[in-house]
């Protein structure tokens, strides 16, 4: 009895799914609906032109100077590292 119930069940259940699954690709193949292209937009193109920018190149002292900047932080985490290493 309870097998006969069950086949039953199955039956109705995979009758449904075949159903949803061709409602779904007569919605789909609808002229009027968009499907994903409405859902996730029209691609944006973005023209990058080819003349180069003027980047003017930095001058020496600058560079000198921040070089320094750097090499004294650097010396400077490296000495707050070893001291908290031993600890």
């Amino acid at each position: 009895m309870k097998t006969r119930t069950l086949e039953i069940l199955f039956g109705i259940i995979a009758l449904l799914v075949i159903i949803l699954f061709v409602a779904l690709s007569v919605v789909s193949s609808d002229a009027d609906f968009g499907g994903m292209k409405e859902i996730t937009g029209s691609m944006e193109t973005f023209e990058i032109p080819d003349q180069k920018e003027y980047n003017p190149m930095p001058t020496k002292e600058n560079t000198q100077r921040y070089d320094n900047k750097l090499i004294e932080y650097k010396d400077h985490i490296g000495q707050r590292r070893d001291e908290s290493f031993l600890k």
